[in-house]
């Protein structure tokens, strides 16, 4: 794989994780159920009430996974 495909994978999934709501605790009210409206992490379904959390979940949650999957994908290149 080639660094410019793992730098657009390691984009896509910085993207994935979007500081917005998320139902917690079951089905929406919406829908009949009594989930709870949460302000955080849409993928990880992470609470985030501030702007610096959200920050902070991106620098110490997202972003090591996205480089050890990049380390991991070199590797193997280098040993094919």
């Amino acid at each position: 794989m080639d660094k410019a495909q793992i730098l657009r994978e390691g984009q896509v999934e910085l993207q994935r994780h979007v500081w917005g709501t998320y139902i917690a605790k079951g089905v929406s009210m919406a829908l009949g159920g009594d989930g709870i409206t949460t302000p955080g992490c849409e993928a990880c379904r992470k609470r985030i009430n501030t702007n610096a959390q959200y920050l902070r979940h991106l620098a110490d949650d997202v972003l090591p996974q996205i480089l050890r999957d990049a380390f991991r994908i070199a590797d193997e290149s280098e040993k094919s």
